[in-house]
């Protein structure tokens, strides 16, 4: 098959406009054919900066031809090219550098990170590098039992103290799962349960409105609730926990991306080759920084308005090292203070959530419109 002849063709014809796409609940989706139009141009580019990828599965649901492109600096240089200015503008970009490095920015870039319309006293922000029972926290493929069941009761004792919803961020639905089943089998379920019930995101999208419609039901029937998502679902970005739907949000471990994912392979192998080593490998710092992006992402979830309050906790020793609180968003980073026991945070938790309730009057602020 001629590509080239192929794209002429749909680019000639303009038969992407001419077929009426079909429509779905009654709102007209995107033509098909129109995705197809694309694919097929990108399979006439002549660089090496462009992967095809190919996700083979036992269904045709399953299965899927995409094309990549692993480096925009070409084109995002064009746009520049043709403006007088360029502003990239975004709530969670931090950290940067790897973004500027990507599309080749020359040294005149100027950079600006405003704080949070919230005063910084309605921010909690806290490093959680150990639990209730003093076992240090690490959340990876390895992790023991121990380690989940000091989280659970970290997160029973939290949720005694939040008014309101408390929101927890899991790096995957295997790691949600396999800490709900340790809570489970050893009681932190029974008893976390009864504090603040519990309610926990599926890998179905088209369960989340309802799961957040009866979480937030169960937050103002109850006063207290708590949900168990994860980064990168659906609850993770574009839904706003304002008030008193998400008083604390608890980040447990750091959300790498899957390193077997074959995109992910092509494109660290791409950076690699394009930026020799220089200390720390141009792929590594990139798979950092998708793990702080989607963190800070998740995370922004809360705090919504100038007169709203939340508590962040980040559940890992990890979060405790020098130089964390650089790639966390300003009005989070400003305050981020690693505390050594669990009972110090419990302590500074409490204390924070009687203030602000006092300062609120009403204990749960006012409801952003």
């Amino acid at each position: 098959m001629n590509w080239f002849r192929l794209n002429e063709f749909l680019d000639t014809s303009r038969l992407c406009l001419k077929v009426r796409p079909h429509e779905e609940d009654g709102v007209a989706a995107s033509s098909s054919l129109s995705s197809v139009h694309g694919f097929v141009r990108s399979l006439t580019r002549t660089d090496d900066r462009g992967r095809v990828i190919v996700q083979r599965g036992g269904l045709c649901a399953t299965r899927s031809l995409r094309y990549v492109l692993l480096d925009p600096a070409a084109e995002f240089r064009e746009m520049v090219a043709e403006a007088r200015a360029v502003v990239l503008v975004g709530g969670t970009m931090q950290p940067v550098e790897q973004l500027i490095a990507q599309l080749a920015l020359s040294h005149d870039v100027v950079r600006f990170s405003c704080g949070h319309v919230v005063p910084s006293d309605h921010v909690m922000a806290a490093a959680v590098g150990h639990g209730p029972a003093g076992v240090q926290l690490e959340f990876n493929y390895e992790s023991r039992g121990d380690v989940a069941m000091d989280l659970g009761d970290a997160v029973v004792r939290v949720a005694t103290l939040v008014p309101g919803g408390s929101v927890l961020f899991f790096p995957s639905y295997q790691a949600k799962d396999d800490a709900l089943a340790c809570w489970t089998a050893r009681g932190a379920m029974a008893r976390l349960d009864a504090v603040a019930k519990v309610f926990s995101e599926t890998k179905h999208a088209k369960d989340s409105d309802a799961l957040l419609d009866a979480f937030a039901r169960h937050v103002e029937d109850t006063g207290r609730a708590t949900l168990m998502a994860v980064v990168g679902g659906k609850l993770s970005e574009g839904i706003n926990f304002a008030d008193k739907l998400g008083r604390c949000v608890i980040m447990v471990g750091l959300p790498f991306p899957n390193l077997h994912s074959a995109e992910l392979k092509e494109k660290m192998a791409y950076l690699d080759a394009k930026f020799p080593a220089k200390g720390t490998r141009a792929s590594q710092r990139y798979y950092d920084t998708l793990c702080w992006r989607a963190l800070n992402q998740a995370i922004g979830r809360a705090v919504r308005h100038r007169r709203d309050y939340a508590a962040i906790l980040l559940v890992d020793h990890r979060f405790t090292r020098e130089g964390v609180a650089d790639k966390l968003p300003l009005w989070i980073g400003t305050g981020l203070q690693a505390h050594s026991t669990f009972d110090h945070v419990e302590h500074e938790l409490a204390q924070f959530f009687r203030r602000m309730q006092h300062s609120t009057h009403d204990g749960v602020g006012q409801q952003a419109q």
